[in-house]
C-alpha cells in the first residue's frame, strides 16, 4: 500500500507532521493496518496535508459517537450528515467519504415483497434507527414500528434465523461478515436499497480544521476515483 501512500502525497502535498488526532470508529470489520485500505488510507493522507497524523479506536457505533461528542477522542468517522443535529459538539467535516447501501434483509426469498409491511418486526444496532426512520418504506410506518436494537450486526442475524425477526437493517458491506456467522443465505430486499452519504466530524475544540480537511479530502479522493 505503499505506493497508494506516495500517489496521494503527490496529489496533495503532506506537511510535516506535528500531532495526532484520535478518531472513534465503528467498524465491523476493522483491518489490522488503517493504510490496508483505500480510504484509511486517503483519509490519513487528507490529515497528514494538514498537519497531523491519524489513530483510531473501534467501538460499538453508539459509543463512537459518544466518545467523540464528549471530547474523549477527537473525532468520529463514517456517520450521516444528520447526525450535527442531534450533536452540538461535533462539527462536520463536509465532504463525503463514502456512499453507503442500506437494505432491508431477508431469510425468506419469497417474500415477494415490494414495499414494507408495518407489521413486520424490524431489527437494527445501536445507532441506525435515525437513518431507519429517513428511509422512505418507512414513511408510513415511523410512529408504529418499534425496531428491535442489539449492539452488533452478529446478534441480529442470529435472532433473525431464529425467526425472532422479519427483517434486519444494515449497510450492504456487512452481509458477508453476517453470513459467516449464521448458516443461512441472508437476502437484500432490493426494493429496499437506501444510499447515505457518510462524513467525518471533529469534535468542536478541532473546528478551525473542518474546512482545511473538507478541501483536502475532495484532492485526495477525487484523486483515487480519477485512478
Amino acid at each position: 500500500m505503499n505506493y497508494l501512500i506516495i500517489l496521494l502525497c503527490l496529489l496533495l502535498p503532506c506537511a510535516a507532521v506535528s500531532d495526532t488526532l484520535i478518531f472513534s470508529v465503528f467498524d465491523h470489520n476493522p483491518p489490522k493496518n488503517i493504510e490496508s485500505r483505500p480510504l484509511y488510507a486517503a483519509i490519513s493522507s487528507a490529515l497528514a496535508s494538514n498537519g497531523h497524523t491519524m489513530k483510531v479506536i473501534y467501538q460499538p457505533l453508539k459509543r463512537a459517537v459518544t466518545s467523540a461528542a464528549n471530547g474523549d477522542v477527537d473525532g468520529v468517522i463514517f456517520l450521516p450528515a444528520s447526525l450535527s443535529k442531534s450533536f452540538q459538539s461535533l462539527v462536520l467535516v463536509d465532504y463525503p467519504l463514502a456512499t453507503v447501501s442500506f437494505y432491508l434483509f431477508t431469510m425468506n426469498n419469497e417474500l415477494g415483497a415490494e414495499k414494507f409491511d408495518c407489521k413486520k418486526v424490524i431489527g437494527l444496532y445501536s445507532g441506525h434507527d435515525d437513518v431507519l426512520k429517513s428511509t422512505p418504506f418507512m414513511a408510513e410506518c415511523a410512529a408504529t414500528v418499534k425496531p428491535r436494537i442489539v449492539n452488533h450486526p452478529v446478534q441480529l442475524a442470529k435472532m433473525l434465523q431464529a425467526g425472532r425477526l422479519d427483517y434486519l437493517f444494515a449497510p450492504k458491506a456487512v452481509l458477508p461478515h453476517i453470513e459467516s456467522k449464521v448458516s443461512s443465505k441472508i437476502y437484500p430486499e432490493k426494493w429496499s436499497r437506501y444510499d447515505l452519504d457518510v462524513f467525518i466530524y471533529l469534535h468542536e475544540r478541532n473546528k478551525n480544521l473542518a474546512p482545511h480537511l473538507a478541501n483536502s479530502l475532495r484532492m485526495v479522493l477525487q484523486g483515487l476515483n480519477d485512478q
